[in-house]
């Protein structure tokens, strides 16, 4: 059985869904919470609504439906689809789906976003700044014979290229496209 994650907002309506195969149409369904230790029946469908808890079921699209109304923080934990098999020897309850419930408070999410949103902001005018109030400055750039290579610079003043073995290093301050030469010796603007 592989665990469905969900995710919800303290304060939200969150619903798990727990499809099931034909077989369990017409058995009794409960959905029960894990703490560790213990199975708690949180509500079965013979109930419907259980304090903030409602259940339904969708025979049709097989499909049982559990809503959370205020969805707390405490809510959050690993619950289980169940449908109940009772025998004329022996009867039990078959735990067909698992799911995590992750709940958040609001407060966080919105802290954290604001903390993104300004990191991005700073981040991007810092750059900006950088970028526009940086001194002409030296570039590395690798190339292979026959291939090319791309340098933009600014500001608008000189170049120069000062090319060693595979290496082409420029100081300059307009665009330029330059060449690698075969013996890795010079570079050539083309």
């Amino acid at each position: 059985m592989k665990p469905k994650t969900t995710t919800a907002i303290a304060g939200e309506t969150v619903t798990v869904r727990c499809p099931y195969p034909e077989q369990f149409e017409t058995k009794g369904k409960f959905f029960y919470k894990w703490d560790g230790h213990y199975f708690t029946e949180v509500i079965r469908i013979s109930e419907t609504q259980r304090g903030r808890f409602s259940i339904s079921d969708d025979t049709s699209s097989k499909v049982l439906r559990v809503r959370i109304r205020d969805v707390r923080e405490d809510d959050g934990g690993v619950y289980y689809c169940a449908v109940w098999t009772g025998g004329d020897s022996v009867s039990y309850y078959s735990l067909y789906s698992e799911i995590q419930l992750h709940v958040f408070d609001s407060s966080v999410i919105i802290t954290a976003c604001v903390c993104a949103t300004l990191l991005l902001i700073g981040g991007s005018a810092l750059i900006y700044y950088k970028f526009k109030h940086s001194p002409v400055g030296c570039f590395d750039v690798t190339g292979y014979p026959g291939g090319s290579v791309m340098i933009y610079c600014t500001p608008k003043e000189h170049t120069r290229l000062l090319c060693h073995h595979h290496h082409c290093m420029c100081l300059c301050d307009s665009p330029a496209h330059w060449r690698i030469s075969t013996d890795l010796r010079y570079c050539t603007h083309t």
